[in-house]
């Protein structure tokens, strides 16, 4: 891209954020607008969620599948890996996290910040429970992420750790957040959500990117996402 299409591009960006940016919104408003996007004919209770992504990283390939209740914290994490050991584990609660075996037997039990970790990938149960996965929402400026003109708002999740969420100012919903990574104190993580699609009665993201520090990226392509399935079952311990 010349010189004068970039200085012209980021000037159609500036432009469109200062005229989407003179309506202000309550944090209230700002999250209905999210719900109604991705509920477009109106919110439904959600029984489970199962996602199988692709995914890649800085150290090669794998795959990420999780299983979630939608009422409750559990959840099953599973990620098999084409250059090291594969990983599973299921989350019981906020506090509770067993890795389990290929035999789906309890092998160790894990520590609260591991369940944490876990459960912040689950990105689709997030964005479909925004006002239940969040509390203490806050205006913020806006601002543009990834390139987007966005609203902002500050908010915490169950365990106390502060989050910014962004979103559409165009669109509405929301296309990401930002937090510190507990694992490494003073990193950021970004999350962005990108290429929105229907699924039946939602409209969901099908790619995910996370960008841990300055420059470490990891994509999740996903081939499925399934909501309410009629045969989901949990693991009990």
């Amino acid at each position: 891209m010349t010189y004068h299409a970039r200085f012209l591009f980021l000037g159609l960006i500036w432009i469109s954020f200062i005229s989407c940016s003179q309506e202000s919104l309550s944090p209230a408003e700002i999250i209905e607008a999210h719900m109604t996007y991705v509920y477009p004919n109106g919110r439904t209770s959600i029984e489970n969620i199962t996602t199988v992504a692709n995914c890649k990283g800085p150290d090669g390939n794998y795959i990420t599948v999780t299983e979630s209740l939608g009422e409750k914290d559990y959840l099953y994490f599973y990620q098999n890996f084409f250059y090291q050991e594969n990983f599973s584990a299921v989350v019981v609660d906020a506090q509770t996290v067993y890795a389990v075996d290929e035999s789906l037997q309890v092998s160790d039990t894990l520590s609260e910040t591991t369940a944490w970790v876990l459960k912040t990938h689950e990105f689709h149960k997030i964005i479909l429970q925004l006002d239940d996965w969040f509390s203490e929402f806050k205006p913020a400026p806006d601002t543009v992420y990834f390139s987007i003109p966005s609203r902002q708002l500050t908010a915490k999740d169950q365990w106390e750790q502060p989050f910014r969420l962004f979103f559409d100012l165009e669109n509405g919903q929301c296309i990401g957040f930002q937090f510190e990574n507990q694992l490494n104190p003073g990193e950021l993580l970004r999350v962005f959500y990108k290429d929105w699609q229907p699924h039946g009665d939602y409209v969901l993201s099908d790619k995910v990117d996370i960008i841990q520090g300055e420059d470490q990226v990891y994509s999740f392509d996903f081939d499925s996402v399934e909501l309410n399935k009629p045969t989901f079952k949990t693991l009990n311990y």
